[in-house]
C-alpha cells in the first residue's frame, strides 16, 4: 500500500528540524512534496486508473524531484 506524506497547513510554520537522525521531515523537505490536496487527488486518480505501486512511485517522483 503506497503511503504519501503531505502537509495540509495551508499557511504558517511547518517544523523543519525536530530530529537529528536520518528520515525526519528534513529529508522529506529536501525531496520535495505536493500539498495535501494535490497529493490526495493524484493518488486517487492513480488508484482509479489501476496503476501499480511502482508506477505510483514513478508518478510521485516526477512531481517532487
Amino acid at each position: 500500500m503506497p503511503v504519501v506524506l503531505a502537509s495540509r497547513t495551508g499557511s504558517g510554520e511547518v517544523l523543519r528540524r525536530t530530529y537529528s537522525f536520518p528520515g525526519p521531515e528534513m529529508d522529506l523537505l529536501r525531496a520535495g512534496m505536493l500539498d495535501g490536496l494535490k497529493a490526495r487527488l493524484l493518488l486517487s486518480l492513480l488508484f482509479r486508473s489501476g496503476t501499480n505501486r511502482q508506477e505510483i512511485e514513478v508518478a510521485f517522483n516526477s512531481w517532487t524531484d
